[in-house]
């Protein structure tokens, strides 16, 4: 599945079955999936893929891998490991279009 990522014709949007087919897996086997997924957004030597998995991950795949899988593989895998969580996690709990900073609501 991950293939799909280092074809430059591949945009990967959330409807794309691809997609939906890496958020199934991880859903039934989160620490495996992350255990492909993890090496693959460190993978210097496949840049273009690396990016691409990258930016259709950001804002939910973080959330359906346990967090202690994924502390555990950022202090592992220094010093790139905890940026590529941090930027996972972070865009996760970025706030949504239409809410401000700082509002109660």
């Amino acid at each position: 599945m991950l293939c799909f990522f280092q074809n430059e014709d591949f945009l990967p949007i959330q409807d794309d079955t691809t997609i939906q087919a890496l958020a199934t897996a991880t859903r039934k086997e989160p620490t495996k999936c992350w255990e492909l997924v993890g090496p693959a957004l460190l993978a210097e030597e496949e840049v273009q893929r690396s990016f691409r998995l990258n930016l259709a991950s950001e804002g939910w795949y973080a959330e359906l891998i346990p967090t202690e899988v994924l502390i555990s593989w950022a202090r592992r895998h220094r010093p790139l490991g905890p940026s590529i969580v941090a930027d996972l996690v972070i865009a996760r709990a970025a706030p949504h279009a239409g809410t401000r900073a700082g509002s109660s609501h």
